[in-house]
Parts: C-alpha cells; sequence; structure tokens
C-alpha cells in the first residue's frame, strides 16, 4: 500500500523534531516520540514513511548517544516508549544496552498498524 498523508505528516515531524533534539532541545526527544507512536496508532500500511521513522529514530540515537536517549525515552509514558520500541525493534540494540533496557520494559501494545499487518497477511 502506498504511503498516506498522516504518514507522511508524522514521519517529517518526527524527523524535524529529531534535529531539534539533536541540537540540544530536550523538548523535542517528545515530540520524535509522539510522531512514532502517532504512526505506530494509524492503521495504514506504509513505506518510505514508516522507513524515514526508523532512519530519524536510529540516527538520533546514535548521535545523542545510548544514554541520552535511554534517559528521555525512559520520560515518556508506557503507549508512547512502546511505540518507539516498536521501531527499534528491528535493530540490533547491542551497543544500545540503556535503550535496549528500556524498549524490552516497554509494554507490547496491539497498535492499529500492527493489527493491520496481521490482516492482510
Amino acid at each position: 500500500m502506498r504511503d498516506n498523508e498522516v504518514g507522511n505528516l508524522l514521519s517529517s515531524a518526527c524527523w524535524k523534531a529529531a534535529q531539534k533534539a539533536q541540537a540540544g532541545d530536550h523538548e523535542a526527544f517528545h515530540d520524535c516520540f509522539f510522531a512514532a507512536y502517532s504512526r505506530v496508532r494509524d492503521p495504514m500500511l506504509g513505506g518510505e514513511d514508516l522507513e524515514s521513522i526508523d532512519l530519524t529514530l536510529e540516527k538520533l540515537l546514535s548521535s545523542v548517544g545510548d544514554h541520552v536517549f535511554a534517559c528521555r525515552l525512559q520520560e515518556e509514558s508506557p503507549p508512547i516508549r512502546s511505540g518507539v520500541a516498536w521501531f527499534l525493534k528491528q535493530f540490533d540494540l547491542q551497543s544500545a544496552p540503556e535503550t535496549k533496557a528500556v524498549t524490552a520494559g516497554a509494554h507490547d501494545y496491539s497498535f492499529e498498524l500492527e493489527r493491520a499487518s496481521r490482516q492482510n497477511r
């Protein structure tokens, strides 16, 4: 399925917030994480928008470091942590043990995107 307008807006919002977070704006982490969470709440299957959020979170983690990323993610509510974990589950977090611990402890919600994916298999 092709990307939808909401997915594209959310991936753009995630990227813009990540740029601010990398520049030292600690509040921007929430905006980035919330955009990722919001995208997994959208049942529209995606492509480039999901890949963009994957890459944005990976780059944010590598640029700010494991400790900062994990601390900021730990400050989020459980659903938002779980939404970010949904994106990070495909990455090898061996070099980010603190983030791995935060995402491993995230509740496994059944997000709309995941349910739509299962229905289309």
